[in-house]
């Protein structure tokens, strides 16, 4: 089957959406998403040292440390 450029350029630019509509369909973007741990402690209201103990700590590099944005979220809902 012989398609014109503009068929293939159509064809790959669906396959392209489909692939992506899979992807953010199975990945929680909630997971994806680091915050610093100066920005969570705000967010809290705990220190540093209590948000280490309390959330689980991720590695951004550079000796910083955060947490998920879904840990975050996980543990507000649980406060009354």
């Amino acid at each position: 089957m012989m398609l014109s450029p503009q068929d293939k350029q159509t064809v790959l630019e669906m396959a392209a959406r489909n692939v992506a509509e899979q992807v953010c369909g199975a990945i929680d973007i909630a997971e994806l998403i680091t915050l610093p741990l100066a920005v969570v402690s705000q967010i809290t209201g705990m220190g540093a040292r209590q948000v280490e103990r309390v959330l689980p700590i991720r590695a951004l590099g550079a000796r910083r440390r955060g947490v998920s944005l879904k840990a975050v979220q996980q543990y507000q809902q649980q406060q009354p």
